[in-house]
């Protein structure tokens, strides 16, 4: 974006590309997004030529600033920009870009000149935003020289990252606020490559390192927060993103991609390359795309690479009770799609879920949040009888269920098919478990420690703070074929 407000070439090129230059298509994708500049956050409203202030913000009036947009299309086809897009791809872009250019010149004549200039904060970003020192150390991402076409290189330390921690650390608008930036940064280097290599550059390349990925990134609030991330960027920054780069990708990686994917453009999607393993070496890996002395030192090559490692964020940063009651990204997702429950000496918390085929996957996601705790997963061979709802082993008041009767016998009736897992208060678990035979699983949750006052403290029908334990916690079952 100009500080003036009309797009530059440059900027409308890739709307018009991310719709195949389809004219009302890429003026309703641009409209949209510079109405979302100026909802994003407070304009910064700039004076006019004739000293009045403005009344409305960036975009105030949609169709007008198509009007001055246009302006700059019919100047278009002797922009550099258009000109390195037609020899790039002259049998696909000469002719839609041309009708394009014929259906903006009809609209000039609509034009009326605007009384000022308008300038959104989201513009001016990377002069206002300065990231919080939790993000600065742990946020595992940064730029690194360029790849073999110029383009500026991203590196992100996917697996090596918290992302539940930054959620509950920082919030989604936060991490929201700095990939913006990242994408503003990214635009901003490739204008100065465009200067310092003499040939027009639009886009970045992005290379993301998976190495430590697993079932704790799939903390559902902060796979919501990417999937808010991905929408934003999709829409507001089109045709940006040259090449991504994935490398190290684990056996857990189709499950993110699984959630992801379909929020991804295809033209987007064609860009990814994928590579597990060590495979990324050698010819037909990164060096067909990065120059061999620039690939990181953690890749196997020989540059020092100065992007953050990222790691786990201290408890001490995250929000406090009070902040996370007032934050809705976190609130509102975790009211939707988790469940809390009470858990007593004499009657832990058990969820049953149905298994149809072999090497399905359970995954779990929970918070202890009083208590300590002991985590089982078994496979039943019998089928348990629902509470009768008169028994003190239904309480729904309570979200405490028991599923295994008493009269059950361990290896007989029922089997451990995990190592038990010890949890104490305050701790986040995730994990899966890929299971062996079709059925019926158990997750149970169970208190340990010293969670009662007195011995025969232990009626469930008379619950206190002081003998009962609580979590929250998610559930979900993946099919076979999408682990």
């Amino acid at each position: 974006m100009s500080l003036s407000g009309i797009p530059k070439d440059e900027y409308i090129l890739r709307f018009l590309r991310a719709r195949d230059f389809n004219l009302e298509k890429a003026r309703d994708m641009l409209c949209q997004s510079l109405s979302w500049r100026k909802e994003f956050q407070t304009c910064v409203v700039q004076p006019s030529a004739d000293g009045a202030a403005l009344t409305g913000g960036l975009m105030e009036d949609t169709t007008a600033r198509w009007r001055s947009v246009v302006v700059v299309l019919g100047a278009l086809k002797s922009s550099p920009a258009y000109k390195h897009e037609v020899a790039e791809r002259p049998n696909t872009v000469e002719s839609p870009a041309s009708s394009a250019y014929s259906q903006a010149n009809l609209e000039i004549r609509c034009l009326q000149k605007g009384p000022g200039q308008v300038s959104s904060q989201v513009d001016s970003i990377l002069d206002s935003w300065m990231p919080p020192s939790c993000l600065q150390e742990y946020y595992a991402g940064g730029w690194h020289h360029q790849d073999r076409e110029g383009r500026p290189l991203y590196i992100l330390r996917l697996g090596y990252m918290d992302t539940k921690g930054l959620v509950k650390a920082l919030g989604e608008e936060a991490l929201l606020r700095h990939v913006l930036s990242i994408n503003e940064e990214g635009q901003r280097r490739c204008e100065e490559n465009t200067k310092i290599f003499g040939r027009p550059i639009t886009s970045w390349t992005c290379l993301v390192d998976l190495e430590g990925l697993n079932m704790r990134h799939l903390w559902r609030p902060g796979v919501k927060a990417l999937l808010r991330i991905i929408e934003v960027v999709e829409a507001n920054y089109p045709e940006t993103l040259g090449r991504l780069l994935i490398v190290r990708a684990p056996r857990v990686f189709p499950v993110l991609w699984t959630l992801v994917s379909p929020f991804i453009h295809e033209n987007t999607r064609q860009k990814f390359l994928v590579y597990s393993g060590s495979n990324y070496l050698g010819p037909g890996g990164l060096v067909d795309y990065i120059h061999a002395e620039i690939i990181p030192d953690f890749l196997g090559g020989d540059c020092l690479c100065e992007v953050p490692e990222g790691g786990q964020v201290p408890k001490s940063y995250y929000q406090t009770e009070a902040e996370l009651e007032n934050a809705d990204h976190i609130r509102l997702w975790a009211d939707t799609i988790y469940q809390s429950a009470q858990v007593f000496k004499e009657a832990p918390h058990e969820v049953m879920i149905e298994v149809v085929e072999e090497s399905s996957v359970i995954t779990w996601d929970f918070d202890i949040l009083r208590g300590d705790m002991v985590f089982n997963i078994y496979h039943s061979k019998r089928t348990p009888q629902p509470p009768r709802k008169d028994s003190p082993a239904a309480l729904p008041e309570l979200n405490n269920v028991q599923l295994i009767g008493r009269s059950w016998t361990l290896g007989v009736d029922y089997s451990m098919v995990e190592s038990p897992l010890t949890c104490r208060e305050g701790e986040s678990i995730q994990g899966s478990h890929i299971t062996r035979w079709p059925g019926l699983y158990i997750l149970q949750w169970k208190a340990c420690g010293p969670t009662h006052n007195r011995a025969d403290d232990v009626n469930p029908s008379l619950p206190g703070p002081a003998h009962t334990c609580k979590l929250m916690y998610y559930t979900e079952l993946l099919a076979s074929h999408d682990f």
